[in-house]
């Protein structure tokens, strides 16, 4: 994930009140500000370019989401290397965790690379459909309604 799609979904209005972001182009005094942020649970969302991806052991992190397969710049081919970095930021320690890696059709086979890389099966499940869309966003709503004091 590149620093400026880092920045883009940390302003994403849904996001932007539980995420804080880390990239290379953060000064280190910053970055470490946020990475105790994260760490202490002041806010619950990390957006990181692969800055995060190695050296750092944060506790109780059950799920990394990657938005792309991460394949090498001039090859093209699935960076196995850099996937289980990513990935092993979740389910340390004897913890279990879930990695999700978002993938266009035309990626099919970075996924594919990766599995043999990894000598790992990824289990696919599709994208969400609309009326599964609508239905979680209908339930938000009704929760949020609910929670509205009666007497105002």
């Amino acid at each position: 994930q590149t620093k400026k799609e880092c920045n883009e979904l940390a302003v994403d209005k849904d996001l932007n009140r539980e995420a804080k972001v880390l990239h290379g182009d953060i000064a280190q005094s910053h970055r470490e500000t946020t990475l105790q942020g994260f760490r202490s649970g002041r806010f619950s969302l990390l957006i990181a370019t692969d800055v995060a991806a190695r050296g750092l052991d944060i506790k109780g992190v059950d799920l990394v989401i990657q938005l792309q397969p991460p394949a090498g710049a001039f090859s093209g081919k699935a960076d196995c290397e850099t996937y289980v970095h990513r990935s092993g930021r979740t389910g340390r320690a004897g913890r279990k965790g879930h990695c999700i890696t978002l993938f266009k059709h035309n990626q099919e086979e970075l996924i594919k690379q990766l599995e043999r890389g990894t000598q790992a099966t990824l289990k696919r499940i599709g994208s969400p459909q609309p009326v599964d869309l609508l239905k979680a966003t209908a339930r938000d709503a009704f929760e949020k309604l609910e929670s509205i004091d009666t007497k105002i």
